[in-house]
């Protein structure tokens, strides 16, 4: 409990910090608003991945019935498992849902607007896909390593073959020997 109510106020204080980047004028830098949103989201999910690591007793690993044996209701230490992570999910889901989610949402609301992509944004499109499955999706498409603004023609790959290697017509051909145009 100690480490809980430490680490959430620690979060959340450095949470308040970073939101002071949105605060920047004349207007706050796209990448430190996408970078703060990321950290402060991947924070929380982070927490919230360590609070379901929480250790428990190795007895529980063992077969058999747990302390309840002999009773009209058996309980194995499976379901003793089961419901102990069970709890863990109830307490720690608020985190999840009230805190990273929203905070990685914006970090991607803010790419989007600002039409910058780089590995902070990348990061909370990962968490959030991996975390709301139904509502979220990595977006796996041709396209430029998530590094740079988007700009438009510039940012077009080289068409790809059915090999899956890229098409460089326009090099492939010079350096073509004349002999075997001829043919």
């Amino acid at each position: 409990m100690e480490w809980y109510k430490k680490k959430s106020a620690a979060i959340a204080k450095v949470g308040l910090d970073y939101q002071k980047i949105l605060e920047l004028q004349p207007e706050p830098p796209p990448r430190w608003v996408i970078a703060a949103g990321s950290r402060v989201g991947l924070m929380w999910g982070d927490f919230v991945d360590d609070f379901r690591r929480a250790p428990y007793p190795k007895e529980w690993d063992q077969k058999g019935c747990a302390a309840a044996c002999g009773t009209l209701q058996e309980v194995t230490w499976d379901e003793v498992r089961a419901r102990y992570f069970d709890s863990l999910d109830g307490a720690s889901e608020p985190f999840k849902a009230n805190n990273a989610k929203p905070a990685l949402k914006t970090c991607l609301d803010y790419s989007v607007k600002y039409q910058y992509f780089d590995e902070y944004s990348r990061a909370c499109e990962v968490w959030l896909s991996d975390k709301y499955k139904s509502e979220y999706h990595v977006i796996d498409e041709l396209k430029g390593a998530p590094n740079r603004i988007g700009r438009g023609l510039d940012d077009k790959m080289p068409p790809v073959l059915v090999g899956g290697t890229l098409s460089l017509a326009t090099s492939a051909s010079k350096t073509e020997p004349e002999a075997d145009k001829d043919e």
